[in-house]
């Protein structure tokens, strides 16, 4: 038996508790942002769009943060994140426009990028601190 045995079945017990919180994190986005408007988490001005930053910010940490445990990250990865990330944003959006008290935004699209830009930002920040590159191994 290998000395690391216990430290990569703890490894991949956290890689699979952290993509359960992913796909949670992920329903719950959507289900907030296709239902009839709540009241705002934040009642300040521009509290709306501190919400999407935040949200999607997180949401791209999750899913960098995921591709790294499952070993599957590579030069061109964040960029894909983003990507999607960003497309997600934007099909979020036009699908919240036939909801109840709900509006098709373009500045909430913009606070989305924003956010997925600084998350998978410090994504990368915490590589590069530790001395790893965004290639495997």
């Amino acid at each position: 038996m290998s000395a690391t045995m216990p430290e990569e079945a703890s490894v991949s017990t956290f890689a699979r508790l952290l993509r359960a919180a992913l796909v949670v994190y992920w329903l719950a986005m959507f289900a907030a942002s296709h239902t009839p408007r709540t009241p705002d988490l934040l009642p300040v001005e521009g509290g709306d769009k501190i919400v999407h930053f935040s949200a999607y910010g997180l949401l791209a940490l999750l899913c960098a943060l995921d591709r790294q445990l499952r070993g599957l990250m590579s030069r061109t990865s964040l960029l894909r994140i983003a990507g999607l990330l960003a497309i997600y944003g934007v099909v979020d959006e036009l699908l919240q426009y036939p909801i109840d008290g709900r509006t098709c935004d373009a500045f909430d699209w913009i606070a989305d990028v924003a956010g997925i830009t600084v998350g998978l930002g410090l994504f990368a920040l915490q590589r590069r601190l530790r001395g790893r590159s965004t290639t495997p191994g």
